[in-house]
Formats: structure tokens, C-alpha cells, sequence
């Protein structure tokens, strides 16, 4: 079996440096013509990107699939892949997926979220205090990317063992290296972040409190045993990546969206109750997470009309599949109204989806609702073909989000 036939003209494909300022097109492209795409990998050997919304769901469920890097059949091995720090929920399968998800998800309590969303209303409006007025400001480094480094960092208790500038050089590093790196250059930085997880987890065992990351250390039951240092360590590194990464995204990306989707900034700050529904259709029509990491076929599959053999990698476009007209209507509509909003696949699907979903959702409620309530206009700064999207294999992010305030009269 394979992919229909293409077309000569098409958009710019996803190895094109022109192709993160606007991906859609190049996803509509793809869902029509070529539904399982083949792509080249940085490790070397090449996968298949699934855009279409049914081969993405099924994907992200299908049990012939597997997290296992080590059922790769091609290329160079990940380092990071082989280091202590993959053991977590993005990287293992059942069983021992679900004894860990079992024991991290006693953290993540109703209780503790609701406490969670006091500290993100109260940071927010510090920051938003010393934003300036009048003059153009970076709306990404001076509030989408502090905002939740830092209730990440309190929510694990690693304020003061923590810098942000060193530790996200060195998730950077590891995670977002420049296109065409190869992977064996990446191990020492590996070695580097394993090294600076195993002494952040050794400070806090010294110093354990009411947090996250002390429940995490304590975590036990009769049934599942304890986490095994190699899961700790990697578990930290993920809720903290994941804490910050995909939070930064949410809240960047619906900042943007809003000042220029017309009269949806008017609305929201209108009517508070609208701004869970805002954060849903965020999640939707521009993904914190463009693609679902690495998929590994166990054995021969079919997707989009293209046989997969075992050993060959998946990617499940997020990104695509939440802009499929088959699933959506209108889907290039930014549209918080829409009847089938909480379908989107932002946080993934099945025994994957995102353990942190709830934190994401009230940081990205918060943040939006203090912002448009702490300003009577928020005016981008620059024109659109000047923003500059930082994209990785899994994330695609604005850089920097240029804009100028006017703070409410006085009254």
C-alpha cells in the first residue's frame, strides 16, 4: 500500500526553516496527500508523521505500538534515551507505565490544585506589576515564561536549589538542539542533566517538605512499591520540563491568539466565565505540543494507507490531527464556542494523557484572565511575519511576543 498520489506544488514540508512560522498549511497538505509522511531523524534512519485526527487517536492507542526506544530498527541511539532520566510515564510501557502513573497521581490531588491556583493568581500579578507601560515589551520572557517556572518550581519545592537560567540552558541542550545535531553529541550534555537532576533530588532529600517533589520521594504502596531512584530522578526532570515547557506554550500561545483573533480579548475580559472555554480552543487550534514523542512499531502496522514495519518510528501529530476539518468544524477558526471543544488532543490520549493537565488548564486560565483584566489595551508590537516561532520535533513556540500596554484610567 502507499500514500496517494502528490501533487508538484505543495507548502514548505517540515525540514523547510519556513515552515514554523505557519505549519497548517503544510498539515492540510499532508492529511490529504500524504496522511503517514515520511520524515527524516536527527539519530539517523527516517519515521512516519501521522496528521489526520482518526490515525492520531488510534495511534496514541494502539498496543502494536510501543514507547521502548530500544525497539528502534535504524539510526544512531538516543543518549538520552539510554540514560537514567527516560524512566517516566513519556517513555515506558504497561506495566510498569501504570504502576508509575498509579504512584505519581497521588500527588496531583484536587486539594493541592486548588491551592496551586492561589500562588498562580498571586505571581501573576507581580509580574504583571512590573511590566512596562507605553513601550514595547517581550510579553514571553517577562510573563508566559516566568509565570510557570516558577510555580512549578514552588509546586516541587525547589525554590533556592534551583536557577532558572542554568537549568534551562541545560533542557535546552538536551531537548532543543540546533537542527542537524547529531545525536552522539548530545551525551555529554545528557550526562550534564543527569547530573544535575541526581543533585537536586539530593537537596531535597535533605530538605524535604509539604511539595511535590518530597511526596515523590515518599511515594509507596503495597501494591506498586516505591519509585526506584532512576524513575525519581527521571520523574522530576519530566514535571519540571513538562511544568515549564508545555505551561510557557499555553500561555504564550493564547496571548497571542487573542490579539489577533478580533473581538475574542473584549469578550473574554467581558465575561470571565468564558476563559476555561478560551484556554480549550488554545489547546486545540495551536498545540503546546506540536507532535507526541516516539512511537516504535512492535510489529508491521498500517496508517494512512502505508505499511510501517517493526522498528520503524511514529510520530502522532498533535498539531495536525486538532486541525482535521474530518473531526472540526471550521478548524482554522479560532472559535471557543464550538460544541466539540473538549475533543482536542492537546493533552494527549489515552494511558499518555498528560498527568499535569489540570495545573496546565488553571495556569493558563489564570494568566489570561489577570493580564486581560490588568490592561485596557495589549497592542502587538510588531507585524506578524516579524515574530520568530521556535520549533523543535515536538514543540513549536513563539521566541519572543513584542507587544505595548495601556493600563485601565484611574478611576
Amino acid at each position: 500500500m502507499s500514500s496517494s498520489p502528490a501533487p508538484s506544488s505543495r507548502p514548505p514540508m517540515v525540514d523547510d526553516p519556513h515552515f514554523p512560522a505557519d505549519p497548517y498549511p503544510t498539515y492540510a497538505w499532508l492529511r490529504e496527500h500524504s496522511p503517514a509522511h515520511r520524515i527524516p531523524l536527527s539519530r539517523g534512519g527516517h519515521g512516519w508523521l501521522l496528521t489526520r485526527y482518526a490515525d492520531v487517536v488510534r495511534a496514541l492507542s494502539d498496543e502494536r505500538l510501543s514507547k521502548n526506544s530500544d525497539l528502534i530498527g535504524h539510526g544512531v541511539p538516543d543518549p538520552y534515551a539510554q540514560s537514567r532520566l527516560s524512566a517516566n510515564l513519556l517513555s515506558l510501557d504497561p506495566p510498569d507505565h501504570t504502576r508509575l502513573r498509579r504512584l505519581v497521581s497521588r500527588a496531583f490531588t484536587p486539594r493541592r490544585m486548588e491551592r496551586v491556583r492561589l500562588r498562580v493568581t498571586a505571581i501573576a500579578r507581580e509580574l504583571i506589576a512590573a511590566l512596562p507601560t507605553g513601550t514595547p515589551t517581550d510579553l514571553i520572557s517577562g510573563y508566559a515564561l516566568p509565570l510557570p517556572f516558577r510555580v512549578i518550581c514552588e509546586l516541587l519545592g525547589v525554590d533556592g536549589l534551583i536557577e532558572r537560567e542554568a537549568f534551562h540552558g541545560c533542557v535546552l541542550r538536551v531537548f532543543a538542539p540546533p537542527a542537524g545535531t547529531p545525536a552522539e553529541h548530545l551525551t555529554g550534555h545528557v550526562a550534564d542533566l543527569e547530573r544535575y537532576f541526581t543533585d537536586l533530588v539530593a537537596a531535597k532529600r535533605r530538605r524535604p517538605g509539604e511539595d511535590l517533589l518530597s511526596s515523590l520521594i515518599d511515594a509507596h504502596s503495597a501494591q506498586d512499591g516505591s519509585l526506584t531512584e532512576d524513575e525519581l530522578l527521571s520523574m522530576t526532570l519530566l514535571m519540571l520540563v513538562a511544568g515549564y515547557a508545555n505551561t510557557v506554550n499555553l500561555i504564550g500561545n493564547g496571548i497571542h491568539i487573542l490579539l489577533n483573533s478580533p473581538g475574542q480579548a473584549h469578550k473574554a475580559r467581558a465575561d470571565g466565565t468564558l476563559l476555561p472555554k478560551a484556554v480549550e480552543e488554545v489547546l486545540r487550534y495551536e498545540s503546546p505540543i506540536e507532535r507526541v514523542p516516539t512511537l516504535v512499531a512492535r510489529e508491521h502496522v498500517s496508517y494512512g494507507g502505508v505499511r510501517i514495519d517493526a522498528g520503524e518510528v511514529i510520530y502522532a501529530c498533535v498539531a495536525g490531527a486538532n486541525r482535521d476539518p474530518d473531526r472540526f468544524t471550521d478548524p482554522d477558526r479560532f472559535d471557543p464556542h464550538r460544541p466539540d471543544i473538549g475533543h482536542h488532543l492537546g493533552f494527549g490520549q489515552g494511558i499518555h494523557y498528560c498527568l499535569g493537565a489540570a495545573l496546565a488548564r488553571i495556569e493558563g486560565e489564570v494568566a489570561l484572565s489577570e493580564l486581560l483584566n490588568a490592561f485596557d489595551d495589549i497592542v502587538q508590537a510588531v507585524p506578524e511575519d516579524a515574530l520568530n516561532w521556535r520549533s523543535t520535533f515536538l514543540f513549536r513556540s513563539l521566541a519572543e511576543l513584542p507587544v505595548t500596554l495601556t493600563r485601565f484610567p484611574p478611576r
